[in-house]
C-alpha cells in the first residue's frame, strides 16, 4: 500500500497548514506578553507621594500596592531629551551623544538644535531666480545607540512608539512610530504663533516665539496674509516668503469676526477657538505645495482687534515632512479621532510668556492640546490588546509645560508668587496630576490582566526661583573676555573676545573649554585641559548666592569622568553644572549671551517659574508598576532593561 493511500488527504492539508503557519511565526510558541508604559514628562515624585498620601490619586495607590511605586533617578543633567535618550537606549550621554536641548558647533562657536539636523540639498539646477533641488537633502536624528524597541521588534514583540521625545525622525525601527518632542512646526523651529492686531504701533514689538502682525482696516475689511516660511524653491537673496491671503470681516454689535483663509471661510466668536484650519503654500506653481494647517483663537474685537495663530502645523493628513513609520500611521490617527498638534511640545509657554495669553487662555489651549492626545489613546491600546506580544510606549507632556508656567504657586518662596490669586493655579497643577490617575484608572479597567501597565517619568520638578548667568561669572572670573569696552554680549556671543577667552557656557547646563585644536579659536593647551576643568569645578561648587548665603551649585561633572564616552568627543561639554534646587541657569546664557560681571544673580520673575536643570538628584522622577518586575529599575537607564527582561530577553545590546 503506497503512503499515499494510507494517509487522508485532508490531514495531510492540515499537516501543511501548521507547517507554514509555524514557518511564518517563528514566536507562535512563546507566551502571551504585553507591556504598555506611560511616560508622563515631568511628574514630580514629592508631589505624587504627597497627594496619593492624601487620598486624591487612588489609581496610583491601587497601582502601587498591586505592583510598586519608587522614585526614579533621573539622567545628568536632568532635560527631557538626555533624560528619555537615557530611557530609551540605556546608556548615558556620554553614548547616545544628547547632553542638553543646546549644544555648539566648535567651528561657527554658536548654539545648535541638540536633537535632529536638516542638511538641505547639495544640487541644484537654476532658472532665474528659481533654485530647483536634484537631490533630496537630508532630515537626521543626532541620537546614537541602539533603541531598546528594536531588540523588542527583533525578538517578535510589536512596538508601538507614540511621541517618544527626541525622536524625530522617527527610528523607524518599531511597528509603528509617532514623533513627539523635537518635532518642529512649519517654520522649523519649536512653534512660532502669530498675533494679529489693529493696534497702532503694535507691530514695531518684538516677542519671542511670535510674531506681532499689525494689521488696518478698509471700508470694514481686513487684507492680510499667513505668512510661512521662506520658499526654498527660491534663491536665498530673493527672500521670498511663502504666504496666502487673510480676509478678516467684522460681525455685528462686535461678537465676533469672519475669516476666509485662502478660500476656507468660517466665523469665529470672542474668547473661542476654531477648528484646525489647513492652509496650502506654493512653492513652485504645479510642482510643489507645502501644507500645514493652524487654529485661531480671538481675544478681542474691541477697542482693538486681537488674533492669535497658532503655530502652523505640518497637517497629519497630508504630511510633508517625516511625523510617522510607517509615513501613512500618522493620517491614520487623524482620520480615526481628527487632526491634532503635530509639533512637539504644543503648549504655547511663549505666548503667554509674551502677555498674548493670560493663564486662562495658555490653560485652555494646554487642554485643547491633552484632549487630542487623550483622544487617540484608547484606539491605540485597542490595537495593542490585538497582539499577542506587544509593547506600547505612549507619552503625556502637558503636566511638564503647565508646571513650568506655574509652579510659582505651589511656592511661597518664589519672587513672583502672589498670595491672591496663586493658590487657584497651585489646583490646577493637581487637578492635572488627579486627571492623569483617573487615566490610569481607565486604562486599568482597560488592559485588565492582559497586559502591564508601568507609569514613569523622565524627572520631577523645583521652583526656579534665582538666576545663574554662568557666563557672565565666567566673565567675572576672567575666563571668558568681551571685546574692546564691551561689558556685556548679545547671544551668539557676537563680542567675545576668542583669543582671550578659556571657557564658555552653552545650554542650560554646560560648560565648553576654549580648547585648541577643538574649537575654531581655541587658546588652551591639551595639557592645560584637566587642571583648567579642575579649578573650575572647585570654584563653580564654592560660589554662594548673595540673595540666601546658599552654594548655587551643588554638582559639577567632569564628562570624561562620569560619562560612559563613546561619541564624537568634539560634541561634549567638557563640564555638566548640577545647580542648587530653586537655582537655574539663565536662559539669555544658555544661548550665548554674557551678562555684566555684577549680575551673575537675580531673583527670577517670569512665568515659567519652574524648571528642572538642576541637580538630579533634587528632580527625581517616578516609576510606577502595576506587577512586580521581574528586574526592578532604580534609574531611567535601567528601564529599558527591566522592558526587554518582562519578555525574558537579555539586557540592552548596541
Amino acid at each position: 500500500m503506497g503512503l499515499n493511500k494510507m494517509i487522508p488527504k485532508t490531514f495531510v492539508i492540515i499537516l501543511l497548514l501548521a507547517i507554514l503557519s509555524s514557518c511564518s511565526d517563528p514566536y507562535a510558541d512563546l507566551p502571551e506578553k504585553r507591556v504598555m508604559v506611560l511616560g508622563v514628562d515631568g511628574m514630580d515624585y514629592g508631589m505624587t507621594t504627597r497627594l496619593m498620601a492624601e487620598g486624591r490619586m487612588p489609581n496610583f495607590t491601587r497601582l502601587s500596592q498591586q505592583g510598586g511605586f519608587n522614585s526614579l533617578e533621573t539622567s545628568v543633567p536632568p532635560l527631557s531629551p538626555v533624560a528619555w535618550s537615557d530611557f530609551m537606549t540605556g546608556l548615558d550621554s556620554g553614548g547616545h551623544g544628547i547632553f542638553d536641548f543646546l549644544h555648539r558647533d566648535p567651528d561657527k562657536l554658536v548654539p545648535e538644535f541638540s536633537m535632529s539636523k536638516t542638511i538641505p540639498p547639495e544640487d541644484y539646477i537654476t532658472l532665474g531666480s528659481w533654485k530647483i533641488p536634484t537631490d533630496g537633502g537630508q532630515l537626521i536624528n543626532l541620537r546614537k545607540g541602539r533603541v531598546f524597541w528594536q531588540q523588542l521588534q527583533d525578538n517578535g514583540v510589536v512596538s508601538t512608539i507614540i511621541r517618544m521625545p527626541a525622536n524625530f525622525p522617527p527610528v523607524g525601527v518599531g511597528e509603528r512610530e509617532l514623533s513627539g518632542m523635537g518635532t518642529p512646526d512649519i517654520h522649523g523651529g519649536y512653534g512660532d504663533f502669530t498675533f494679529i492686531t489693529d493696534k497702532f504701533g503694535a507691530g514695531r514689538k518684538t516677542v519671542e516665539g511670535g510674531t506681532i502682525q499689525e494689521v488696518w482696516q478698509e471700508k470694514g475689511v481686513i487684507n492680510t496674509q499667513l505668512l510661512g516660511p521662506l520658499n526654498p524653491y527660491k534663491k536665498e537673496d530673493v527672500k521670498d516668503v511663502l504666504n496666502v491671503p487673510l480676509i478678516i470681516k467684522p460681525l455685528a454689535n462686535n461678537m465676533g469676526i469672519n475669516i476666509n483663509l485662502d478660500g476656507t471661510e468660517f466665523n469665529l466668536k470672542k474668547a473661542s477657538w476654531s477648528e484646525w484650519i489647513p492652509v496650502e503654500f506654493t512653492m513652485m506653481p504645479v510642482f510643489a505645495d507645502l501644507h500645514g494647517m493652524v487654529r485661531f483663537y480671538l481675544k478681542s474685537t474691541s477697542p482693538s482687534l486681537e488674533l492669535y495663530v497658532s503655530p502652523i502645523n505640518f497637517d497629519p493628513l497630508n504630511a510633508d515632512t517625516l511625523l510617522s513609520v510607517p509615513s501613512g500611521f500618522v493620517a491614520e490617527l487623524a482620520e480615526e479621532t481628527g487632526r491634532f498638534y503635530t509639533q512637539g511640545m504644543p503648549e504655547d509657554t511663549k505666548a503667554l510668556e509674551a502677555g498674548i495669553f493670560n493663564q486662562h487662555e495658555f490653560f485652555a489651549q494646554a487642554e485643547i492640546s491633552a484632549k487630542d492626545v487623550m483622544a487617540q489613546m484608547d484606539f491605540v491600546v485597542k490595537d495593542f490588546l490585538q497582539e499577542r506580544r506587544s509593547f506600547l510606549f505612549y507619552y503625556l507632556g502637558h503636566l511638564d509645560q503647565v508646571s513650568h508656567m506655574t509652579w510659582k504657586s505651589t511656592d511661597t518662596e518664589h519672587p513672583f508668587y502672589d498670595p491672591e490669586t496663586d493658590p487657584y493655579w497651585a489646583s490646577k497643577i493637581e487637578e492635572l496630576y488627579i486627571d492623569i490617575d483617573t487615566r490610569v484608572g481607565q486604562l486599568l479597567n482597560q488592559i485588565g490582566d492582559k497586559a502591564t501597565l508601568i507609569v514613569m517619568s523622565d524627572h520631577g520638578f523645583a521652583p526656579w526661583r534665582r538666576e545663574f548667568d554662568l557666563n557672565a561669572w565666567l566673565q567675572s572670573e576672567g575666563y571668558l573676555v568681551l571685546k574692546g569696552n564691551s561689558q556685556s554680549s548679545d547671544e551668539l556671543f557676537l563680542q567675545v573676545d576668542w583669543n582671550k577667552t578659556k571657557a564658555y557656557g552653552v545650554g542650560f547646563n554646560g560648560l565648553y573649554l576654549n580648547l585648541k585644536g577643538r574649537e575654531k579659536h581655541g587658546v588652551v593647551e591639551t595639557s592645560q585641559k584637566n587642571a583648567l576643568m579642575s579649578e573650575l569645578n572647585r570654584k563653580l561648587l564654592s560660589v554662594k548666592d548673595p540673595g540666601s548665603d546658599q552654594f548655587a551649585i551643588t554638582k559639577v561633572y567632569q564628562s570624561d569622568q562620569y560619562y560612559d564616552l563613546s561619541i564624537e568627543l568634539n560634541r561634549v561639554p567638557d563640564l555638566v553644572i548640577g545647580y542648587a534646587y530653586g537655582t537655574r541657569g539663565s536662559s539669555q546664557s544658555a544661548l550665548g549671551a554674557v551678562g555684566p560681571k555684577a549680575q551673575v544673580f537675580k531673583d527670577h520673575k517670569e512665568h515659567w517659574s519652574g524648571d528642572h536643570s538642576m541637580d538630579h538628584e533634587s528632580v527625581p522622577g517616578i516609576l510606577l508598576t502595576s506587577q512586580p518586575l521581574k528586574l526592578p529599575a532604580e534609574s531611567l537607564r535601567d528601564i529599558s532593561t527591566s522592558i526587554l527582561k518582562e519578555f525574558n530577553l537579555g539586557s540592552m545590546t548596541q
